[in-house]
């Protein structure tokens, strides 16, 4: 290709800049409504694959989960111990169990202490 030449007087460089600025703000448009459009495309795919993917490796090694179900377990029952039983209720004595988030929470906690040696981190 040949070398392009411009001959423009000086006052007419700034209106450029400017439209090439607007085209960069357009392409950006665009490329912000491609991803917006595609979103809900892609989260089903990425569900989808992740199933597979998960599914495959539970067919490969069928314990593959022990690990992480012995670590909930052990958080659930650390939290067992430490709460208290209900005092009121139909159910006098029963304890109260703990919610998802506070067990799931409790679990992670343990992770930062987790020593390797001991038992291996949860999958």
């Amino acid at each position: 290709m040949g070398i392009l030449i411009c001959f423009a007087p000086p006052t007419s460089l700034p209106p450029s800049r400017e439209i090439f600025r607007v085209l960069d703000l357009m392409k950006m448009d665009v490329i912000n409504f491609t991803i917006r459009d595609l979103r809900p495309e892609l989260q089903r795919q990425s569900v989808e694959y992740e199933r597979a993917k998960f599914q495959n490796i539970l067919e490969k090694t069928p314990g593959a989960l022990d690990h992480t179900t012995s670590w909930i377990r052990g958080a659930l029952e650390e939290l067992l111990a430490v709460l208290n039983p209900v005092e009121q209720g139909p159910g006098k004595g029963q304890r109260a169990l703990p919610g998802p988030f506070l067990v799931m929470d409790t679990a992670f906690l343990r992770i930062l202490s987790w020593d390797p040696a001991k038992s291996p981190f949860p999958e």
